[in-house]
Formats: structure tokens, sequence, C-alpha cells
């Protein structure tokens, strides 16, 4: 689990972009199902880049005792 209410602000300002981007892809695949492939690799370029900042492959990201993401 990594809370990102104890990270370095800029880190975790990175990694809540990231997310936010991500939620806003997964919401315009409602928009344009045509580009749904294109969404999705975009999805896993930006979970790639928060596997990056955080170093590892998979898990939880919260703040403040809430769940933001599941990675």
């Amino acid at each position: 689990m990594q809370d990102l209410s104890k990270m370095d602000k800029e880190i975790a300002f990175k990694i809540k972009l990231q997310i936010a981007l991500i939620w806003n892809a997964q919401r315009l695949i409602d928009v344009y199902p045509e580009k749904k492939s294109k969404f999705n690799e975009y999805i896993e370029e930006r979970k790639n880049i928060i596997r990056d900042i955080l170093k590892t492959n998979h898990d939880e990201i919260w703040e403040d005792g809430k769940k933001l993401f599941d990675l």
C-alpha cells in the first residue's frame, strides 16, 4: 500500500496527475468506443509511469484513508 499523504508532495502530485489522466481516458472510452485500443495503450503508459515512480509492479494507492487506485 502506498499512501500519498505520507510521500513527498511533488511525487504525490505526479502520481495523482497520472491517475487523473487514467480516469479521464477511461471516461473517454465510453464516448469513443472505436478508439478503445488506443485509450487502453495510453492507460498502460500512465500505469507504467506510476510503476516507475513507485518502483513497484502492483500496489494500492491511498490518500488520507481513501483508496484512489489499484495498480
